[in-house]
C-alpha cells in the first residue's frame, strides 16, 4: 500500500517560529517549501492525498469551506491554524 502525503503552508508563515508554552514550531522551508500552486491545485492534491499537513489561516480556511474537515480539528499557535488530516480508507 502506497500512502500519499501533502504538506502545504501558506507563504507568510514559511520560516517562522511559533511558539506557546514549552511548544516550540518551526515552519521550516526544508520541509514545506517544493513548489508554490495556487487553492484550485492545493484543494485537488489535499483531496488526492491520504496524509494531509496544513500550516496557515488561508489554506486551513478553504479546506474547511470546501467540507474537507472538521473545524474543531484546528489548532493554533500564535493565531497561526494548523491541521492534520489522516484518510484511514485506501482508495
Amino acid at each position: 500500500m502506497n500512502l500519499k502525503m501533502v504538506n502545504v503552508c501558506d507563504e507568510e508563515v514559511l520560516g517562522k517560529e511559533l511558539k506557546e508554552g514549552e511548544l516550540v514550531v518551526n515552519i521550516s522551508k526544508d520541509y514545506f517549501l517544493g513548489f508554490r500552486v495556487g487553492e484550485e491545485k492545493a484543494l485537488q492534491l489535499v483531496k488526492e492525498a491520504d496524509i494531509v499537513n496544513l500550516v496557515g489561516n488561508r489554506i486551513v480556511e478553504l479546506v474547511l469551506r470546501e467540507g474537507l474537515a472538521h473545524p474543531d480539528a484546528v489548532r493554533k499557535i500564535q493565531g497561526v491554524s494548523f491541521l492534520m488530516i489522516y484518510r484511514f480508507i485506501h482508495r
